[in-house]
């Protein structure tokens, strides 16, 4: 990487993800290492943590560093080597204990989801900072809908459905009607009768929460939609009518439903995502970006994977 772009890239290998960090960081300052550095063994691993000060390690503050300094810990190897209980009493409970355990070699912290779906999520979430703040409900609705529209699409494509949906808004924190209303953020959740990955009923029903969440006359800046209690279709609890489905496509919803989402998640596979949306997520008539969308005009352009933006030579 570094003899064709002239950006250095390091690596570095270990049994869990802060020594890994750890030996990533000395990848970087060690010119003999060649951007690779490999915790094979307990001697390499002991070798790494005395050469990490302690307000160095991943997962520790600079007021924790402080502490453990008074307390004589002033390397990575001297916090490797307290006990589980001092851990737990002095870095925060068993947040402190699990990164003791890890600078020890003991994976505790696993592998975030991965788009891949190697990894399925136990939630799936969407949220965005506006272009502009906001004080039109039907925007913050259309920006809403974009949002679930996103996440339920991620939802169909794990192939599971969603049985709690939370909605929040969020004023500028700074603001001078920051603290109006109980907060400059505020949420809702909702426990579905009937789980769905639909993205109408999770629209139509992210809606009716931005309702209750709604102040006139109050400017937002941010919000977002949570997907949770996800669950495999075929097991759930249904409603009195209601006529579970196979998986189709993909995608994880009952009845006519699966066709509509099937159709829907295909055609924007096909074309683009953002082909076909709800009305309630497009712009406004006029046409022009929708007001929700963020500021992109420094954006790195995608030279590898857009047309539009491949570099021209006159």
């Amino acid at each position: 990487m570094k003899a064709r772009t002239g950006i250095p890239v390091c690596v570095g290998v270990a049994p869990s993800k802060t020594l890994a960090k750890l030996a990533n960081r000395l990848a970087k300052k060690d010119p003999d290492a060649g951007g690779v550095l490999y915790l094979d063994s307990a001697e390499r691993r002991a070798w790494a943590l005395k050469q990490v000060a302690v307000g160095d390690v991943w997962g520790v503050g600079r007021q924790y560093a402080q502490k453990l300094t008074a307390a004589g810990i002033d390397s990575a190897a001297d916090l490797a080597r307290v006990s589980e209980a001092w851990a737990r009493k002095h870095l925060g409970g068993v947040v402190g204990a699990r990164l003791v355990r890890e600078l020890q070699g003991y994976p505790c912290a696993g592998l975030a989801p991965s788009e891949d779906e190697t990894l399925k999520r136990q939630s799936i979430s969407c949220s965005r900072t506006f272009g502009r703040p906001l004080r039109e409900q039907a925007f913050v609705l259309g920006a809403l809908a974009a949002f679930v529209a996103r996440a339920a699409e991620k939802l169909r494509g794990q192939g599971e459905l969603a049985h709690v949906l939370t909605v929040f808004i969020s004023k500028n924190r700074f603001g001078p009607d920051a603290g109006a209303g109980g907060g400059h953020s505020r949420s809702a959740v909702l426990t579905l009768p009937v789980p769905t990955s639909d993205t109408r009923e999770l629209t139509a029903r992210a809606g009716q929460l931005l309702a209750r969440l709604w102040e006139p006359g109050a400017v937002y800046v941010k919000a977002g939609v949570v997907l949770a209690g996800l669950e495999p279709p075929g097991g759930q609890q249904l409603g009195l009518f209601g006529e579970a489905a196979p998986l189709a496509a993909g995608a994880a919803v009952s009845g006519r439903s699966a066709q509509v989402m099937a159709a829907l998640d295909g055609l924007n596979a096909r074309f683009g995502r953002g082909t076909v949306q709800l009305a309630a997520a497009l712009g406004p008539k006029g046409g022009g970006p929708a007001p929700w969308q963020g500021q992109a005009a420094w954006r790195t352009p995608a030279y590898t994977t857009r047309l539009e933006d491949l570099l021209t030579v006159d």
